[in-house]
């Protein structure tokens, strides 16, 4: 409080010019001179980092409970430990990188700057978390949605926050024998391609940050192996990417 109109004591002064400079750095109060806008993705959410390693600037982030510090509630997070959110919903931090115990503002989106392991992402793509890592990879059914690239800082893609925790749905194509049918308490599996719905409309293949065709462990649970050569949903279940309908062709 200041001890009369418009007067601080010099500790109360210094607390001001950090939190500016803090809210600066954010992204939230522009800079002298600054022509771009402030960025403001969302609702400004207050985490903790609990990682052992700096949080980078745009990095995925996944929430593991909460704290309160001094009446504040912060969410704690750490690198994600899954991509199916079931361990805690992701969030991705704003504009600056926060070290290893330390505190600052992430977003939920819905649009996001999200760290990417590739520089040439395109429109309609799908991304998502990776474990153990901050940034986010090519992703069948990934949360992530990908609007483009943002000059604001090396990979670093801008793209539409579908969702971050639970399971997502997933389009995949069997291979050559399909998938083979449970086994009294064993799933079937098998390697299978995922594919997207285009901005056409048209069914297409998801290629990896290399643009190489991949594959993804699909579990069948089911009584009836699945035919070779079809399209099927799945759903990630604790983790796992398990047949959720198949194509009746």
């Amino acid at each position: 409080m200041p001890n009369e109109a418009g007067v601080y004591s010099r500790e109360t002064a210094e607390l001001i010019l950090e939190v500016v400079n803090y809210l600066q750095r954010a992204g939230f109060v522009p800079r002298k001179g600054l022509q771009r806008p402030p960025i403001i993705e969302g609702d400004a959410i207050l985490i903790r980092n609990d990682a052992s390693t700096e949080l980078p600037r745009y990095g995925c982030l996944q929430v593991t409970g909460t704290v309160e510090v001094e009446g504040i509630n912060y969410f704690t997070a750490d690198q994600p430990t899954d991509v199916s959110g079931e361990a805690g919903p992701y969030l991705f931090n704003l504009h600056t990188a926060i070290p290893a115990g330390e505190y600052g503002i992430a977003s939920a989106g819905p649009l996001v700057h999200a760290l990417a392991d590739t520089a040439s992402p395109s429109a309609g793509e799908n991304y998502g978390p990776q474990v153990g890592e901050w940034e986010v990879t090519l992703t069948a059914g990934g949360i992530l949605n990908v609007c483009g690239t943002d000059d604001i800082d090396t990979n670093v893609i801008r793209a539409i926050c579908k969702g971050g925790g639970g399971g997502g749905t997933y389009i995949f194509k069997t291979p050559t024998g399909g998938i083979p049918a449970r086994s009294v308490d064993t799933p079937g599996n098998a390697a299978c391609t995922p594919y997207q719905i285009n901005a056409s409309g048209d069914l297409e293949e998801i290629l990896d940050a290399q643009e190489q065709s991949q594959t993804l462990t699909v579990y069948h649970i089911g009584g009836s192996a699945v035919e070779e050569d079809v399209y099927i949903q799945a759903k990630t279940v604790n983790g796992s990417i398990v047949v959720d309908m198949e194509d009746c062709e």
